[in-house]
């Protein structure tokens, strides 16, 4: 298992106030998970399954007394909640996927239950993009929401997840459940970390469920993702874009006034696989968090404490001195290529009957292929890789509003921010 535990150690939040800022914010909770292969009978796995039940990510409140305290005990209000993947039987390869609380809890403190339906062959080596945004009903409208005034059914959970293969995609959920603002608020606001891989009490202690799948990426945003970005990120585990990548994702507040934070930013950890070798003689080793942690550019104190903070992840119960916590897989993936690159099919003609009848006064054509070796086409690879693809980028340049401007204003607050 893995929790945050280097760096920065836990998201840091407002509960206990009044009315604390993220009672008008959401969080994403995204992860890229790998389900390997069930043997069939007579066949031989290196893989230890652990049962029906296999955790996949989840998040716990954690009890702490600083903004250094690195302790992993669980809150006595824990809030969080844990996904799972679970067959149907210990011989099939069939999955669902539910998200649940281990917390037990009635009346407004409850978390609601999410299942899915079963999807055929899963344990055969398939990838999925599983993704958990807990939002107030009305997220984007801020303080004009009177849902944030209400109780039970202001919030909503949205669990989701994206089968892709080849760049294609398979097979999908995206299911939703209302539950009590009291619970919700206590989420989104409570110090919490989350973990992927085993669950454990007190993220380093007894085993509480076990996991046998393999993750490729782990990600907090402190806004809602839509489909469209998730379904692009599960095509290249290495994208980690926005659709619009330049538009405020605040919500409307008095409490962010004149504040603008560009949806890229909103990213609080990004934790890979990247430089990943091998455990020490206890069986530890860390990760990187690949987002900037350096976002301290507000006039909001919470959202540089939140933005700026370098989640680093520590992996806890693998085999010691081992290089073999890890495998390397090779996928098929979808990139965003630069827009002035050739296309693939732009030199591509299908002729008519037409077309091969008159075909000797068809002028001909050279295409040339050219190999460079750029440091501009690598700074054009880390521009784009701020855009989910490239939809964001086309009405970027060509909005009409940008007519009688002497720049592209959104272009230049993202050159800014790059």
């Amino acid at each position: 298992s893995l929790s945050g535990g280097v760096g920065t150690p836990f998201i840091s939040g407002t509960f206990g106030v009044a009315d604390p800022i993220e009672a008008r914010m959401a969080n994403t909770y995204e992860c890229q998970v790998f389900l390997p292969k069930y043997p069939d009978a007579g066949e031989v796995s290196n893989v230890n399954f652990v049962g029906i039940s296999s955790s996949i990510f989840g998040v716990h409140g954690v009890s702490v007394t600083s903004s250094t305290d690195d302790g992993t005990t669980f809150s006595a209000d824990d809030a969080g909640f844990q996904v799972y993947a679970v067959r149907d039987s210990l011989v099939t390869k069939k999955v669902k996927f539910v998200l649940t609380s281990s917390v037990a809890a009635a009346g407004e403190d409850v978390f609601p239950s999410i299942e899915t339906g079963f999807f055929d062959d899963t344990y055969d080596n398939e990838t999925w993009n599983i993704a958990v945004t807990v939002k107030p009903i009305g997220y984007e409208v801020g303080d004009q929401n009177n849902a944030l005034k209400d109780g039970s059914g202001s919030y909503i959970v949205n669990f989701r997840g994206f089968n892709v293969e080849d760049e294609r995609l398979y097979n999908s959920f995206d299911l939703t459940s209302s539950f009590h603002s009291t619970r919700a608020i206590k989420l989104l606001s409570q110090n919490r970390k989350p973990y992927y891989g085993a669950n454990r009490t007190n993220f380093t202690g007894s085993l509480l469920n076990g996991s046998d799948l393999e993750v490729g990426f782990f990600r907090v945003w402190l806004d809602n993702l839509s489909n469209s970005e998730l379904i692009s990120h599960a095509k290249d585990p290495r994208n980690f874009g926005r659709d619009r990548p330049y538009e405020n994702f605040l919500p409307l507040s008095s409490e962010f006034e004149g504040t603008y934070v560009p949806k890229i930013q909103s990213l609080i950890m990004n934790v890979g696989t990247d430089k990943l070798s091998e455990s020490d003689s206890s069986g530890i080793f860390t990760l990187d968090d690949l987002s900037s942690g350096s976002y301290t550019d507000t006039k909001v104190e919470y959202l540089n404490a939140v933005l700026g903070g370098l989640y680093q992840a520590k992996g806890f119960g693998f085999d010691t001195s081992s290089e073999t916590i890890y495998n390397s897989r090779f996928s098929t993936v979808g990139k965003t290529i630069n827009p002035e690159n050739f296309g693939e099919l732009s030199g591509v003609r299908i002729l008519t009957e037409d077309d091969e009848a008159t075909k000797s006064i068809i002028k001909a054509k050279l295409a040339y292929f050219v190999i460079e070796k750029s440091a501009q086409q690598a700074l054009n690879r880390d521009i784009i890789s701020f855009f989910s693809s490239l939809d964001g980028f086309n009405e970027l340049i060509g909005n009409p509003v940008n007519k009688y401007r002497m720049e592209y204003k959104e272009l230049k607050k993202l050159a800014t921010d790059y």
